[in-house]
């Protein structure tokens, strides 16, 4: 259910702010404590509530990484709460009607020079008063206005690209520090900024939190202190930045082979996802070896640790020799080279079109594989765990 802020002329509500809400205390003298500052003489109900603009910084516990923020018992309300209640300002209101009523009639009796001058005075005198009660209402305003910025601004640090250390960059993103900053400035440059409020340091944070850490939007709105609209806007903007400027780097042309190495080791992954509606995507992205739903990724690795090649994401129907067909990888062979794969990588006649060698573990042909052909099968998962570690860290980070 939504809840509203209890104190007085505060608009803050669940449905409408991103703000915590704390539950009134249980104690009968901490909850008097609460009441007094609110300066509300109504028993609260099982289900009132104070916002977290009435408390300062110091009121919270916050954890070691920064991710929460725990109210401490002690704490009571003390920031943009009401000179007095309304119980109180509509007395005050009251009495000075009276106070002036009491004045006018007392003035009615006097000659009529008298009491057009004290009339006008009076006049004067409770526009001043009025004057200045609205100044003071103003002034008030803006000194909680420029607390609440203060606080605002505060509140977006508690998670910052410029703070945060080795050992909490590393955790969020995968990233050390230098590696961080050398990302931010290298593709950076080229960068617009999705929103003011956050630097290209803290969007790429944003970004890599969410890729390493899979975080909700509404935990990284939380975290960042901003609109989950936001959070997904950032995160769309750097994807569609880093895939336009990763793609045109050519890696194939980068990898580095030894002799005696093979040239490309291949492997394909699987990853979940949703099932969807459709009976036709159903279909094309059953994966028979997972028994659910997934996509699949061709991947192509040296023995030196280089990922080299990574192919389009396909459903997870497709089969290892269908992958290998229309990915591209055999385009980029030539001949002479050497290919390392699984037994799916079935694709021998494909590579011999082009003179490539294919090494794969041989089948059995009978009840059981030839002493040979263990220590070939054998042979091969030695080398090919190379392309399993790449693909495991890749997932990990």
């Amino acid at each position: 259910m939504p809840y509203n802020c209890s104190v007085y002329n505060c608009n803050s509500t669940t449905k409408t702010t991103q703000y915590k809400f704390h539950s009134f205390p249980r104690e009968a003298k901490e909850k008097r404590s609460w009441l007094n500052a609110i300066k509300s003489g109504k028993q609260p109900s099982k289900h009132a509530k104070v916002c977290e603009k009435h408390f300062r910084n110091d009121d919270y516990v916050v954890t070691s990484l920064g991710q929460w923020k725990i109210l401490k018992k002690s704490a009571i309300p003390s920031q943009n709460l009401p000179r007095s209640s309304h119980h109180l300002e509509k007395r005050d209101s009251t009495a000075r009607s009276e106070r002036y009523l009491s004045r006018h009639t007392q003035k009615i009796v006097t000659d009529n020079d008298k009491h057009n001058v004290n009339r006008d005075n009076e006049i004067v005198d409770i526009i001043a008063e009025d004057v200045e009660e609205q100044v003071e209402v103003e002034r008030s305003g803006t000194h909680h206005a420029q607390i609440q910025t203060i606080i605002s601004l505060k509140r977006s640090q508690l998670i910052s690209a410029s703070f945060i250390d080795e050992a909490q960059m590393k955790h969020m993103t995968g990233f050390s520090r230098k590696l961080f900053i050398f990302f931010c400035q290298y593709f950076g440059n080229s960068y617009t900024k999705t929103h003011s409020l956050f630097t290209n340091e803290d969007e790429l944070l944003i970004t890599l939190m969410k890729y390493r850490l899979n975080l909700h939007y509404t935990t990284l709105a939380a975290l960042f202190d901003t609109d989950i609209r936001i959070i997904k806007s950032i995160v769309e903007k750097w994807t569609k930045h880093l895939y336009t400027n990763f793609r045109q780097i050519n890696f194939w042309d980068l990898k580095t082979c030894k002799h005696g190495q093979y040239t490309i080791v291949l492997d394909c992954t699987e990853f979940r996802i949703e099932r969807s509606g459709d009976p036709l995507i159903q279909q094309a992205t059953y994966s028979s070896y997972y028994g659910t739903n997934t996509f699949k990724v061709l991947i192509g690795g040296t023995e030196n640790g280089e990922i080299a090649f990574v192919s389009d994401v396909y459903g997870g129907s497709i089969t290892d020799r269908k992958i290998s067909h229309i990915s591209g990888i055999l385009d980029l062979l030539k001949e002479a080279d050497y290919v390392l794969a699984d037994r799916g990588f079935d694709i021998s006649d494909l590579l011999e079109e082009k003179h490539v060698h294919l090494n794969i573990p041989p089948f059995k042909k009978g009840a059981q594989l030839t002493e040979e052909e263990i220590f070939k099968t054998r042979a091969i998962a030695n080398r090919r765990i190379i392309i399993e570690n790449l693909i495991g860290a890749g997932k990990k980070k």
